[in-house]
């Protein structure tokens, strides 16, 4: 009967003891939980009358910042990818352009630490290659795909007419010999004017080879940028 006894009182105080064990600390309150969230948003939050612009200092782009507006009309970087430039003043318009008359937004900024070098001739200030874009409540710079590649020139006429050099060739026989002048002009819609044909051995006229180099250069397609007199010797 003791042993029953003191078995039951065992019982009795692990249970108790298990009562008044501390609550798993891995697992916040609700509200703890909340304002936890609340922080953390107000955090990563940028000011709404804030503005994510490149910088520009020394006419030369200087990665992006973000100005929020002050007294008299002037702006202060609050957040910059450079790190010097935080805390600077800044002037803002949105009609600020580039060199080639294109839109260009930015935070202009003059700072005293920057030696600007001394230009007897402005630079050429072009567009930025990235853009300013928001990235987790700061104000990231992110690079723009390249231009694409401007499109060839089209072919002048001088090398119209010579990449047919052996049409112009064959109208006349393999055996023929010496050389042989056009000449003609090339109106401004891009038609072919008259086209004049001297061998230069007298007596040396050939009507149907002479007719053949005409229907060769009438079939070319100038342009109307290749208006001009050509001139153009065929070796034979």
């Amino acid at each position: 009967m003791a042993g029953a006894i003191r078995i039951a009182y065992f019982v009795a105080l692990l249970a108790l003891s298990c009562s008044r064990s501390p609550p798993d600390r891995a697992h916040a309150s609700p509200s703890t939980q909340g304002s936890a969230a609340v922080a953390a948003s107000a955090a990563s939050s940028a000011p709404s009358n804030s503005k994510c612009l490149p910088a520009q200092a020394c006419l030369a782009w200087q990665g992006c910042v973000r100005i929020v507006p002050g007294a008299g009309g002037a702006w202060t970087v609050v957040q910059s990818e450079r790190a010097d430039l935080k805390g600077q003043l800044a002037s803002y318009s949105p009609k600020n352009v580039c060199s080639d008359g294109t839109s260009c937004p930015a935070a202009v900024m003059d700072p005293a630490f920057l030696q600007c070098p001394p230009h007897t001739i402005p630079p050429v200030v072009l567009r930025p290659n990235f853009e300013c874009v928001e990235l987790g409540g700061r104000c990231r710079s992110k690079m723009l795909p390249p231009p694409p590649e401007p499109p060839p020139p089209p072919p002048s006429g001088s090398a119209q007419i010579k990449e047919r050099e052996a049409a112009l060739r064959g109208c006349y026989p393999k055996a023929a010999t010496g050389t042989v002048v056009l000449t003609w002009t090339v109106a401004k819609d891009g038609a072919v004017g008259r086209i004049e044909v001297v061998p230069m051995q007298p007596g040396a006229r050939d009507a149907k080879a002479e007719a053949c180099l005409r229907a060769v250069v009438e079939k070319i397609a100038f342009l109307p940028e290749h208006a001009a007199a050509y001139q153009y010797r065929l070796r034979l």
